[in-house]
């Protein structure tokens, strides 16, 4: 339409001209008709040079608008097949959708693409294999009653008698954490995945040391899933475990991250069972003997099954493990371990769940949250036989919500490491943990929280020690 109003005003235009001219009073003056019609014909001859220059642009200039019609429509079916989880990458408007990486300005836009889980990318010239980069940063506020500098992650067991007992305050960000998530398809429907966590946290005592939490790979099937290297321990129950401002140290859970090799597999719509060789460490035991070595042949085996639908989830799992000694100049000597942990939980319709777990066993030493490590056994002297203590342990956890942005948790747990008959009186028997948190996340990437934590520790002889513990902490991201 605009092309065509274009050529009618200038062939308005140029016929204005013409009137003009004819009632001018120097052509009215004119007698030579053969003149004045030469100087008509020649302004025709203008009239119709223009016309036909005004249709050869017009032309000209549809052609063009055509082949941009053809171009947006292009685009924009080439838009529509880059997709995140089925929504179109681009509106029409040009813009980036939510989760893809903004193209406006970006020379790039074409090589970086978002994957297909939280977080991720597509790395150019791979086989389709994704990256994540993520973590948190997390600062907290500690102040303790009767304890002194015992770290963030707060476990009972290991409460000491320091001098001065008038308590402490701490801020620690060791907590902090950051991960790298690799994944990438496998023939058929399978996965690949590389999963790499640290913290600051390696020793416990405030300072910003970096420790390897996680690093594992798997590979997973419709048959089931092979994972390889450090993860948590396949003797745990993670459904279990309380939410709170630090590491979930509840007495009476079982708590260990180790190398293993592990084999998960479902055994129909509601059924896993799970199979792992799991790193044997035989530090799990009391000796004063020195420069004992303490060798294993064997690797701990895990065993479990769980059962999960909207409302239950129930799992059952077993351990069995050797503890080997080789005193210098003197007898080897082994003992067998073994252990088995129940756990159940149930989900309200309001997100809200209850959850409980036990556990019972000879020799668990390390695997028990609430224990001393070197609780699993002991020694008397270099020509005894090494024997293994009772290890048990329970705890219940509630967890409410009380809208999209606050919730709590409430969490009471025991564990206990009956003590052989020719250990001391100053040694450790038990430990009990509660605690009861508030947490409020009013952006979504920020939770602030607070929580109190109680936790007693007792030994053979009755004495004990207990302490108060007060935290406020900031998460962000």
């Amino acid at each position: 339409m605009q092309y065509q109003t274009f050529k009618l005003l200038s062939i308005c235009v140029v016929t204005f001209s013409i009137l003009l001219v004819l009632s001018s009073p120097e052509v009215a003056a004119q007698d030579d008709a053969a003149g004045l019609r030469d100087e008509v014909n020649e302004l025709r001859a203008i009239i119709e040079q223009q016309r036909q220059q005004l249709d050869k642009q017009s032309e000209a200039l549809q052609a063009l608008g055509g082949r941009v019609e053809e171009v947006e429509v292009n685009s924009a079916a080439d838009m529509s097949k880059t997709t995140v989880g089925g929504t179109p990458a681009a509106a029409s408007t040009g813009r980036a959708a939510p989760g893809f990486r903004d193209s406006i300005g970006d020379l790039n836009s074409d090589a970086v693409q978002a994957g297909d889980f939280s977080g991720a990318i597509r790395l150019p010239n791979t086989q389709d294999v994704q990256l994540a980069i993520g973590g948190f940063i997390k600062t907290a506020a500690l102040w303790d009653s009767n304890a002194e500098n015992i770290g963030v992650d707060f476990l009972p067991a290991l409460l000491n008698r320091p001098d001065n007992q008038d308590g402490n305050f701490a801020l620690d960000s060791t907590l902090t954490r950051w991960f790298f998530d690799a994944r990438a398809p496998s023939p058929g429907d399978g996965q690949l995945r590389g999963y790499l966590e640290w913290d600051l946290n390696d020793k416990n005592d405030g300072e910003l040391d970096v420790k390897t939490r996680l690093a594992y790979g798997s590979w997973s099937t419709s048959a089931g899933k092979l994972t390889v290297g450090q993860n948590w321990s396949t003797f745990m129950d993670l459904k279990l475990l309380p939410e709170g401002l630090t590491e979930p140290t509840v007495s009476g859970a079982i708590f260990v991250r180790q190398s293993q090799i592990q084999w998960s597999a479902p055994l129909g719509a509601k059924w896993t069972y799970h199979v792992a060789v799991e790193d044997p460490s035989s530090n799990d035991f009391d000796s004063d003997i020195p420069d004992l070595d303490r060798n294993t042949e064997l690797p701990d085996v895990v065993l479990g099954i769980e059962y999960n639908d909207p409302q239950w989830h129930w799992r059952l799992n077993g351990i069995g493990r050797k503890l080997q000694l080789d005193i210098p100049d003197g007898p080897d000597d082994s003992a067998t371990g073994w252990g088995l942990s129940g756990s159940g939980r149930y989900n309200f319709s309001e997100g809200d769940w209850l959850g409980a777990s036990a556990s019972y066993g000879e020799g668990l030493g390390r695997y028990l949250l609430g224990i001393r490590s070197t609780a699993g056994g002991a020694i008397e002297g270099p020509d005894s036989s090494l024997e293994l203590r009772d290890n048990w342990g329970a705890f219940v956890n509630y967890f409410h919500k009380w809208s999209d942005t606050m919730r709590s948790s409430v969490t009471l747990g025991h564990a206990r490491s009956d003590a052989l008959n020719f250990q001391p009186a100053m040694t450790f028997e038990s430990s009990s943990y509660g605690a009861v948190n508030y947490l409020w996340s009013p952006l979504p990437y920020l939770t602030l929280g607070v929580e109190y934590q109680y936790g007693k520790l007792e030994y053979v002889n009755g004495d004990d020690l207990d302490n108060n513990r007060i935290s406020f902490a900031i998460q962000v991201f």
